[in-house]
């Protein structure tokens, strides 16, 4: 979806190799940005932050995804989902959100892809659907402006 916008904007351009590079760049961008925020999260979410423990429940049950890019990630001790000791003897479970049945599992038996990989592929399918949203969106927005100027100037005169 990002490529789509960054080809958007790029449009104009006869440079290829630099509409390639910049479309890149945009991707990479933010993709890195939500990779930090997810791991932000984990992080929120050790700390019991109810907020965060919502959304990754939320995100990692309707994707069907563990960790930010595979369920690895949450072995990693500076996480702290689990000390050195279950690292070392492999007894690091994952949370329940990772399980296909909801409940607890085993690293084995959870979802195996990553939650940015497979939000990408979602909003890659749905590209159509979020641009569609997005211009509804500025639609209303455009109205509410044109709305209040016009009761604006209807109570100068």
């Amino acid at each position: 979806m990002i490529n789509v916008f960054a080809n958007i904007f790029l449009i104009k351009s006869n440079h290829k190799i630099y509409q390639r590079i910049n479309i890149s760049f945009v991707g990479h961008f933010f993709k890195g940005k939500v990779k930090q925020l997810y791991f932000h999260f984990i992080k929120m979410r050790v700390s019991n932050t109810g907020s965060s423990f919502f959304a990754l429940e939320t995100i990692e049950g309707y994707f069907r995804c563990c960790g930010v890019l595979s369920r690895a990630d949450y072995t990693v001790q500076s996480l702290g989902w689990c000390d050195a000791k279950e690292i070392h003897l492999e007894k690091c479970a994952p949370p329940a959100s990772c399980c296909p049945s909801g409940l607890d599992c085993d690293m084995t038996e959870s979802y195996e892809i990553g939650c940015v990989k497979k939000m990408a592929i979602w909003t890659s399918d749905n590209t159509a659907t979020l641009a569609g949203a997005w211009v509804l969106i500025w639609l209303v927005i455009v109205f509410e402006i044109v709305a209040v100027a016009h009761s604006g100037s209807r109570s100068l005169e």
